[in-house]
């Protein structure tokens, strides 16, 4: 019975869906519309929706558009002129379908789109998009129950727009900007004049990636190697980022390799690092929610992926500013395939083989003058 459902019945009642939801885009442009984004999508997930947020913006200047999502992506939209209110995620994860139901018939919602990754069952959205007078847009990877469908994440989030039919997507809108407001920028340049570090050479840092993730991160020994290299070689001053689980984890490098390595983690809200990282030279991170928050401000970046994917979640930006660095292993990606491999894996031979040496021959790249 189970197959029937996922190979014939949902197919189906899916395709029913969304061409009411299609029709319905024809007749009616929508003045109220919600985006519903899991609990679990953080910085990152956030970073790479904006440009789908934009465009939804620009499509329908009018309409009043309701964010429900964690508070880490409320602190990514707070002040950006893309969302009019905030919701918590979890009414929508926690609730059951009919209920789910009745709040979004209660609130008029004209549209619904569901931000990929999402975690609800597949029978979920086809109540929805059958039976709620709004219309509900979900990615293919949400409507098959696959994590990967082989498209990066905005990429699969653009799709719904794109089926909307008025909508028309060019290589530009791809790219994530967070427009932070004149305060936020001073907290960035008051910290460089303060540390006087304005016309220095400065490489932003990542050394952390989530207490939850610490599978993605490069060695901490790597690091300090690197580190090394680095305060050989130049004069070239490194700040450290993180959030507040990571101060103690950049002490470690500050007590051992002094006042040319400041560690600015757990100090600024997150639109206030983000103006932090605009004017570094330069980014280096694990695949991480900073990285894409250094994308979306324009600042050149190296990334360090082992074992998730860039085909999915590789930082988007101009060209010549986004290199990524990955070893060649048979094994890798091994998160997308099943996370727990991540988790148990032993050898990491996907992080180990990008060297500190391999690093800095990029950094060299990247800081040589043009």
């Amino acid at each position: 019975m189970n197959i029937i459902k996922k190979r014939l019945l949902f197919p189906v009642l899916i395709k029913l869906g969304q061409i009411k939801a299609y029709l319905s885009s024809w007749f009616h442009i929508p003045k109220k519309i919600l985006i519903i984004s899991a609990p679990a999508n953080g910085v990152g997930n956030t970073i790479l929706y904006l440009p789908v947020l934009k465009k939804i913006r620009e499509s329908y200047p009018n309409a009043e558009i309701i964010f429900s999502g964690s508070k880490l992506a409320q602190a990514v939209l707070e002040n950006s002129g893309l969302v009019d209110k905030f919701h918590p995620a979890h009414w929508f994860y926690e609730w059951n379908g009919w209920k789910c139901l009745r709040e979004i018939e209660r609130e008029g919602y004209d549209l619904v789109i569901e931000t990929y990754p999402g975690y609800i069952g597949i029978g979920y959205r086809v109540l929805l998009s059958l039976l709620s007078r709004a219309s509900y847009w979900a990615t293919p990877s949400l409507y098959q129950g696959r994590f990967f469908s082989g498209r990066h994440e905005t990429k699969e989030n653009f799709w719904p727009l794109q089926k909307l039919g008025r909508i028309k997507i060019n290589a530009e809108d791809l790219l994530p900007e967070l427009n932070l407001t004149n305060g936020e920028l001073k907290v960035g340049e008051g910290l460089f004049n303060s540390l006087n570090i304005k016309d220095k050479i400065v490489i932003g840092m990542h050394i952390g990636s989530g207490e939850e993730q610490k599978f993605k991160r490069w060695s901490l020994e790597y690091f300090k190697r690197l580190i090394s290299i680095i305060l050989e070689k130049t004069s070239i001053i490194v700040l450290l980022f993180g959030g507040k689980g990571e101060v103690e984890l950049n002490e470690q490098l500050v007590k051992e390799f002094g006042d040319r390595i400041i560690n600015v983690a757990g100090k600024f809200t997150l639109r206030q690092t983000a103006s932090i990282i605009r004017l570094c030279d330069l980014f280096l991170s694990n695949d991480s929610g900073l990285m894409h928050l250094a994308s979306a401000v324009g600042c050149p970046i190296i990334a360090i992926f082992g074992p998730t994917s860039e085909e999915k979640n590789a930082p988007l930006g101009e060209k010549g500013k986004i290199k990524i660095l990955t070893a060649p292993v048979s094994c890798r990606p091994c998160y997308i395939k099943k996370r727990s491999y991540a988790l148990e894996c032993a050898d990491r031979k996907c992080l180990n083989l990008i060297t500190p040496e391999i690093v800095w021959k990029e950094i060299e790249d990247i800081l040589k003058p043009k």
